[in-house]
């Protein structure tokens, strides 16, 4: 006879709380993924692979995933209170090293919070240091200063690839609005910079080439942070925390729509596509709490709201990143900052299960075995 609903979710939670605790440098081995699903609101509830070394204190915000050409995952984040990155490896969880210190130099940092990779360049939003700093990967090798002549308090950013030297990068601002009212639409107007990528043989260099942002209206940008590209379907979308929604804009700055309004119980935080082709695909966004801390999916082409999960044992979840393929034991591996502290990992498939919604990537079908003559 199936259990119950309310059982099963317990048995989960159960069995997540029966993790030993992590060794040092080295990741929490968690419990087979299971998926099970609340009675009172239908909220399916996911157990993590694997949950990284803690770091408390650190105030984690951003993971970006980067396959190596060797095939070794890596899950990178920063750290804005440690002034650092922290690097996971994207399969075991396993704790790999950590990069940079504090200060202005190249390679040095000050509150790093957005992440991304384009091909084997870490670029890393620096609050404080109003600046946008690029790594090469492996070695962290400096590569160049973007935006600092044009950044005022940057956070999130997104990347259009166009080749594998030129790309559009976008970085949220959440400059202050001041005292004067009067002020505000000036203000309000750049709260999305654009610039222009390019890579020559040892740098990356940025152009500013369009700020914008509507200043009234369905597409006024309060409180801005997290930002993800669908660069097929030409669509920026933006989350604004003081309203509580998601905002649709186009690659050159023009307001489309928005959607999740009234969604959200806490704020609108990472934002993540799941995608193929033009048009197949789930947009998840996280909703971060610190007692109901839940990921909603969306349709994406239509944005219509389809279903919502949660990470046994993780909450107030800043930034998600989501490497699609094979990733060891996961299809599709979804990584999700827990607390500020580490990162837990689900394989997206398994959410996918979950939720009872198909998989618009799904793994291609192994080659049968030779015939034996």
């Amino acid at each position: 006879m199936p259990r119950p609903p309310a059982r099963r979710f317990a048995l989960a939670l159960i069995a997540y709380a029966a993790i030993p605790a992590p060794a040092p440098m080295h990741a929490q081995a968690a419990t087979p993924a299971t998926a099970t699903r609340t009675a009172a609101d239908s909220v399916a509830t996911v157990a993590p692979l694997w949950v990284s070394e803690r770091h408390a204190g650190d105030d984690l915000d951003s993971p970006a995933a980067w396959r190596a050409p060797s095939g070794q995952v890596w899950v990178i984040t920063t750290a804005k209170v440690a002034n650092a990155l922290y690097v996971i490896d994207g399969v075991s969880g396993r704790s790999i090293r950590k990069a940079g210190a504090t200060g202005r130099k190249p390679g040095q940092l000050s509150r790093p919070n957005g992440a991304a990779v384009w091909g084997d360049i870490l670029l890393v939003v620096e609050r404080d240091n109003q600046r946008v700093q690029a790594f090469q990967l492996p070695a962290f090798k400096f590569m160049g200063f973007i935006g600092d002549d044009a950044l005022v308090k940057p956070y999130g950013l997104a990347l259009v690839a166009r080749s594998a030297t030129t790309a559009e990068m976008y970085v949220t601002e959440n400059a202050d609005l001041g005292p004067y009212p009067e002020e505000h639409a000036g203000v309000l107007a750049r709260r999305v910079k654009k610039f222009t990528l390019t890579r020559t043989p040892g740098a990356v260099k940025g152009q500013l080439v369009l700020a914008f942002g509507d200043t009234a209206g369905g597409g006024k940008l309060a409180k801005v942070e997290s930002i993800a590209a669908d660069s097929a379907a030409g669509r920026l979308v933006i989350a604004d925390e003081a309203v509580g929604d998601l905002n649709v804009y186009t690659l050159d700055g023009k307001y489309e729509s928005d959607f999740g309004r009234k969604r959200f119980r806490g704020e609108p935080e990472g934002i993540v596509l799941y995608g193929c082709g033009a048009t197949a695909g789930y947009w998840v966004a996280t909703d971060q709490h610190a007692r109901r801390n839940r990921f909603h999916l969306f349709e994406r082409e239509s944005r219509k709201y389809l279903a919502t999960f949660t990470v046994a044992g993780v909450s107030m979840t800043d930034g998600v990143a989501l490497l699609p393929g094979a990733v060891g034991k996961m299809q599709g591996a979804f990584y999700v900052l827990n607390n500020d502290t580490n990162v837990a990992a689900v394989s997206f498939g398994a959410v996918l299960a979950a939720l009872k919604l198909p998989d618009p990537c799904p793994a291609p079908a192994a080659a049968p075995p030779p015939k034996k003559r």
